[in-house]
């Protein structure tokens, strides 16, 4: 998969507006983290929704991107959820945070709970964490793995 942020890395604080952040909860991806100004943007970000009294997810996104300013930059954002394959929560380093730890095709694991991933026909992946995260956020794991499922029976990011 080759990702392209088009005008994303450009984005500042000061184009942010406040009432994009009236929600239950701000979702992070870690490319947000990657280069300045979005960095600070996503940071902008997160403390508006938390003012505003919503939980933060970040998804760590890539182990290569976990550099020391990404380090940094993922700690203080103070992330209530964190989602991460093992070697990207192993590149980060300890967080506080509650962990939704991708295993692929052998699921999550949740609070130090495993859980299964749901039966599929694997056509292809892209977009399964996306697709995991946002049923997640929406519904918890089991949820979170049904849209994950659905996602890698299609072609694309599609769940």
């Amino acid at each position: 998969m080759a990702s392209d942020r088009g005008a994303g890395p450009d984005l500042t604080a000061q184009d942010l507006e406040e009432s994009w952040f009236d929600c239950d909860v701000l979702h992070v991806s870690g490319y947000a983290l990657a280069v300045e100004p979005m960095a600070s943007a996503a940071a902008a970000a997160v403390e508006t929704a938390r003012r505003r009294g919503a939980l933060v997810s970040l998804d760590l996104s890539a182990a290569a991107l976990a550099g020391d300013d990404f380090r940094r930059r993922a700690r203080a954002l103070g992330a209530d959820l964190v989602f991460a394959t093992e070697r990207e929560r192993d590149a980060l380093g300890p967080l506080d945070a509650r962990w939704i730890v991708k295993r692929g095709r052998a699921g999550i694991t949740v609070d130090g709970e495993d859980w299964t991933a749901a039966p599929t026909e694997v056509v292809d992946t892209t977009g399964a964490g996306d697709a995991l995260a946002a049923g997640f956020l929406l519904g918890g794991p089991e949820l979170g793995l049904e849209a994950a499922a659905r996602c890698c029976a299609r072609v694309g990011a599609q769940p």
